[in-house]
């Protein structure tokens, strides 16, 4: 599998282009600045908007979503590498992420946020935060 680790896609960001293949309410909570969205779903029905004149990166959560999504663009000839860990690493790099307001709809993306008062954003938060202190 073509793949890259976030160190090394930080060399290159933001000049190149870089497609988020997660759903559209997880990429609304949080998402690396310039990325382009195109849900896996999807993908296939929105090969003509892929850039294919040069290298173009995929990333998800955590890589399994964007190793899928590889697969499919570099069979339709698209040069197309997979961000190693998704953006759980890339955020545990410290490098940006831009994040849902506050009080949007999209904070209570989570199915269950409705009835737990919960929101996928501050449960994602709280994750990183200690994701990131544990890999110091």
């Amino acid at each position: 599998m073509h793949t890259i680790s976030p160190a090394a896609l930080a060399t290159q960001w933001p000049g190149v282009p870089l497609i988020d293949v997660r759903g559209r309410e997880e990429y609304a909570v949080a998402h690396i600045p310039g990325s382009i969205n195109l849900p896996l779903d999807n993908l296939e029905g929105a090969l003509a908007s892929v850039p294919n004149q040069r290298t173009v990166y995929v990333i998800c959560g955590s890589g399994k979503r964007s190793e899928r999504a590889v697969g499919i663009l570099r069979q339709r000839g698209v040069d197309a590498v997979s961000v190693n860990g998704g953006i759980t690493e890339w955020y545990r790099g410290g490098y940006p992420v831009s994040y849902a307001a506050p009080d949007s709809p999209a904070q209570n993306a989570g199915s269950n946020a409705h009835r737990t008062g919960n929101s996928w954003l501050s449960t994602f938060l709280r994750w990183a935060r200690s994701a990131r202190r544990n890999s110091r």
